[in-house]
């Protein structure tokens, strides 16, 4: 009985880890979006910066 509290914790923790790491994907997908859209926009009308990225 002593060992089960112990356990708990852990999966606690680890459940929190997975929802902070789905958390800070979630940011650097939108992040990534939001800077990407813009830029691929931008790269469409100069044709120099395409060529950079490409």
């Amino acid at each position: 009985m002593a060992k089960s509290p112990v356990k708990r914790p852990k999966s606690i923790v680890k459940e929190s880890w997975v929802a902070f790491g789905y958390g800070i994907g979630g940011v650097v997908i939108t992040l990534g979006i939001m800077i990407w859209v813009p830029l691929s926009r931008i790269s469409a009308r100069i044709p120099s910066i395409s060529l950079i990225t490409r």
